[in-house]
């Protein structure tokens, strides 16, 4: 559909698998400056019933990070098969190839030998700090930075969670996204899986496009960005 960023969505049958990027008439509100401009969208999905969502575009002048905001609130329970926020969606021409960081050290996925769709390319753990697209002889590169997650219950407790991974997906496109309740993980992929009432899934996310760094290496590139925003040197609220 053009979109870059694709949800938070809900896949509950019978209804249609519904995304953010279908949502046609969101309350929206912008604050512009000098300093930075702020898109802020919030409302109701129409389907399914009781799913509320808000989501935030942060841009600041003379940066390349977008920070994106999103929050999905489930008012009552339901059953769904897909749960799923911070997707980020790129025609194939654009990239060629995929980076992220597992267990300390940066990876290296290569798309013309992955696992395509429904095969997931590759699952990642949850807390995997950020996963990027790049084409080393184009010079161009992609990035989320996963810098903060959120996910409890407005009766108590933890939300709803079952599968919680981030993955990679090699289709007519490729996307990033991370699942929250999501049955198409499972060796069972028509389950129909629980969502308490009351559950809160949260999402803060940095977005930066970047030349492919000639010098350094594309881990080091992308661990300082993410080290800079996750652990600023300083923070001063007035």
């Amino acid at each position: 559909n053009g979109a870059t960023h694709w949800n938070p969505d809900v896949y509950a049958p019978p209804h249609a698998w519904y995304h953010s990027s279908d949502w046609t008439d969101p309350e929206a509100r912008e604050v512009e400056g000098p300093v930075f401009y702020s898109l802020n969208l919030k409302g109701r999905l129409p389907q399914p019933e009781g799913v509320d969502i808000g989501i935030r575009y942060h841009f600041y002048a003379g940066s390349p990070v977008v920070m994106v905001e999103s929050v999905t609130t489930i008012g009552k329970d339901m059953f769904v098969k897909a749960l799923r926020n911070a997707e980020v969606v790129f025609n194939k021409a654009v990239f060629t190839k995929a980076a992220f960081k597992r267990d300390g050290r940066t990876e290296v996925l290569d798309f013309a030998a992955s696992k395509m769709h429904p095969d997931h390319a590759v699952v990642l753990r949850p807390d995997t700090p950020w996963v990027s697209f790049f084409d080393e002889a184009k010079g161009v590169g992609f990035a989320a930075l996963y810098l903060d997650l959120a996910t409890p219950n407005l009766s108590g407790g933890q939300a709803s969670l079952e599968q919680p991974f981030i993955y990679i997906q090699h289709g007519p496109w490729y996307y990033v996204s991370r699942g929250f309740v999501y049955s198409f993980a499972t060796n069972n992929q028509t389950r129909m899986l629980p969502v308490k009432g009351g559950s809160v899934y949260y999402d803060r996310s940095a977005w930066i496009a970047f030349p492919y760094p000639k010098t350094g290496g594309l881990g080091e590139y992308l661990d300082g960005r993410f080290n800079g925003l996750k652990f600023p040197l300083a923070v001063q609220e007035d």
